[in-house]
């Protein structure tokens, strides 16, 4: 991998290589450093989202981070959705329930609102944990 940082190109060899730094790499990440793989993960952002483009994190992902060690912060740190009320202004829809929507089916049975920043924070400290880091400021230029 080629990668400009200044002036400077440098050359990173390594097993695998993660393009990109949302919630998807940065899990690929964490998992791939728990299993001791060399892997790197660049990003050409200058660092985690501040804005968050998904507010809701689903059961296979708490499951996921529970096998990861994380699930507490989530727990921790979140807001369960419990009701949803669609429609537009002063018209609503009716109410449509969130709880216990994945009873029999996952132990996390709500809709869990963990924002994306959030989310991305937790897994860059959580690969921080284990030695490693996200290269920011890095893009692909080349791949050989």
């Amino acid at each position: 991998m080629s990668g400009v940082t200044g002036s400077a190109a440098t050359t990173i060899s390594t097993d695998v290589l993660i393009v990109g730094a949302g919630p998807s790499g940065l899990m690929l990440a964490v998992c791939l450093a728990k299993l001791g793989v060399d892997a790197v993960i660049v990003d050409g952002k200058e660092g985690p989202t501040r804005e968050s483009r998904a507010l809701a994190v689903q059961a296979r992902s708490m499951e996921l981070y529970d096998q990861l060690g994380l699930v507490d912060r989530v727990l921790a740190e979140r807001s369960p959705a419990t009701t949803v009320v669609p429609g537009a202004g002063s018209r609503p829809f009716g109410r449509v329930e969130l709880r216990g929507l994945g009873a029999g089916v996952s132990p996390y049975m709500e809709v869990t609102v963990f924002e994306q920043s959030r989310n991305e924070r937790m897994l860059v400290d959580a690969l921080g944990d284990l030695g490693r880091a996200v290269r920011w400021g890095h893009r692909l230029e080349q791949l050989e």
